[in-house]
């Protein structure tokens, strides 16, 4: 079944949704969670170009025509088409999100969430599922987020509070890196890397983790105790072990600062 969609409109989708797909151009877009297995998807503004809006065999498809998935972030020409879509799906539903310029909000969902944006900025809410998000300049905020992380930004900032998975994967090249942790597992696996932006890291006491970050110039700071650091030219190494030491934290930086502290 297919719809387009010329202006404001609500529209119910009768059927179980096992996966969600929304590609926009500019504009906004919320997923939240629904107690029902069907969705309801709200265009409460529309400009120029209509969205499409498609199901078939439970995947749902919100899209600007003409905007592919794997292109996302090639996408890079004049942005009129903007959107501003709400979208409540199954609690365990499968998200994939590709916007240009929009701002993507993703909230209360336990299934894979996967977001792909240009200069948007991206808001991870008390997501349970796995998350994987890349982004060139926009920010990516993530609060109380529970499964595994993978997280890339250019030089978009990426703030974390409150992550309670064990497993977090965080690369930038020039934004700054907050790390809130605190997982309610162990082993955990920690791995953070950057060329210029500053990384603060901040675990609890009792995490347990073996704890590795060098960098080739910026300062390394640790408020744990038992950590050594090693200073040679071009070289910059902290090492140590943190609680039982049973789980991995890595990091890496060229010229940013990185600052381990404890929760």
């Amino acid at each position: 079944m297919e719809w387009t969609v010329e202006q404001p409109m609500a529209i119910d989708i009768d059927e179980p949704v096992r996966e969600v797909n929304v590609r926009l151009v500019a504009g906004h877009v919320d997923l939240v969670p629904t107690d029902a297995d069907t969705a309801r998807v709200e265009v409460t503004e529309i400009d120029h170009d209509p969205l499409i809006v498609t199901i078939e065999d439970g995947v749902l498809t919100i899209r600007h025509e003409r905007l592919s998935w794997d292109g996302i972030l090639g996408w890079l020409r004049t942005e009129r088409r903007r959107a501003v879509v709400s979208v409540a799906v199954p609690i365990d539903c499968a998200a994939n999100v590709g916007v240009v310029s929009a701002s993507a909000v993703v909230a209360g969902l336990a299934g894979r969430v996967s977001v792909r944006c240009v200069s948007g900025d991206v808001v991870l809410d008390e997501v349970t599922g796995a998350v994987e998000v890349e982004s060139v300049s926009g920010d990516v905020e993530g609060r109380a987020l529970d499964g595994r992380l993978s997280l890339k930004t250019v030089s978009g900032g990426l703030t974390l509070v409150g992550a309670t998975g064990r497993r977090v994967q965080a690369h930038s090249v020039s934004g700054d890196m907050a790390l809130d942790l605190l997982p309610d597992a162990a082993p955990v696996d920690v791995d953070v890397t950057t060329v210029s932006g500053d990384v603060t890291v901040r675990m609890p006491g009792d995490a347990g983790a073996q704890v590795e970050v060098s960098s080739t110039s910026g300062d390394l700071t640790c408020s744990f105790d038992g950590m050594t650091l090693r200073k040679r030219p071009g070289s910059r190494v902290l090492s140590g072990s943190v609680g039982d030491g049973a789980g991995m934290l890595h990091g890496r930086t060229v010229s940013g600062r990185f600052a381990l502290l404890s929760r």
